[in-house]
C-alpha cells in the first residue's frame, strides 16, 4: 500500500505506524506479544482519526486534512480486514461503506464516531488473554500476565479500558 504522506503531520504519524505495524502483524502474527503492539498502534491511529473527525466538523481543519481523514479511514479498514480475530469486522465496518456528501458530511462524522467507539468494545471481547503475556515467553523466561487495567486508551474526554 501505498500512502502519501506530504500532507500532514497527523498523517505523518498515525499512517506510519499503522503502516509499519500492518507489516509487523503480517509477519509475526503467531507471537502472542505482537498482539499487545498491535492494540497500542491501532488505538492511536483511532484517536488520530477521531480527532481529525473533531477538528473537520467543528470547520477548525485545513481543507487536505478531510483527505487525511480519508486515508486513516483506509488504512484503519485495511488493518481490521486481516485481523478478524481482534473484532467483528462485519458488524463494525458496514457503518463506513455509505457515500459521504457534502450535506450529510458531519451526520457521518458522527456515525464514525460512534463506529470507533464500537470497535473498542469488540477489541474488549476479541483481544485474547494470551496477548498480554510479555516478552520474555518468548526468550525462554516465565510467562507474565500483563495487568489489563494498565492498558487504556485516550478517547476524547473519556478513558476507555481494553481488558477489564
Amino acid at each position: 500500500m501505498s500512502v502519501d504522506t506530504r500532507h500532514s503531520p497527523y498523517q505523518n504519524k498515525a499512517a506510519t505506524l499503522a503502516l509499519n505495524n500492518l507489516e509487523i502483524g503480517r509477519a509475526t502474527l503467531h507471537r502472542e506479544h505482537v498482539a499487545l503492539v498491535f492494540c497500542e498502534n491501532v488505538c492511536t491511529l483511532v484517536y488520530t482519526v477521531v480527532k481529525i473527525s473533531d477538528e473537520i466538523s467543528h470547520g477548525k481543519s485545513d481543507p487536505r486534512l478531510e483527505s487525511d481523514w480519508e486515508t486513516l479511514c483506509s488504512i484503519l479498514q485495511e488493518i481490521f480486514s486481516f485481523t478478524s480475530r481482534f473484532c467483528a469486522r462485519n458488524a463494525v465496518f458496514r457503518f463506513l461503506t455509505g457515500s459521504r456528501t457534502a450535506n450529510n458530511s458531519k451526520k457521518y462524522l458522527n456515525r464514525l464516531k460512534d463506529t470507533l467507539e464500537l470497535i473498542i468494545i469488540h477489541l474488549n471481547d476479541y483481544v485474547p488473554d494470551a496477548a498480554f503475556r510479555s516478552k520474555s515467553s518468548h526468550e525462554g523466561g516465565d510467562i507474565q500476565q500483563v495487568p489489563s487495567k494498565i492498558f487504556r486508551f485516550q478517547y476524547g474526554a473519556y478513558r476507555k479500558v481494553i481488558r477489564t
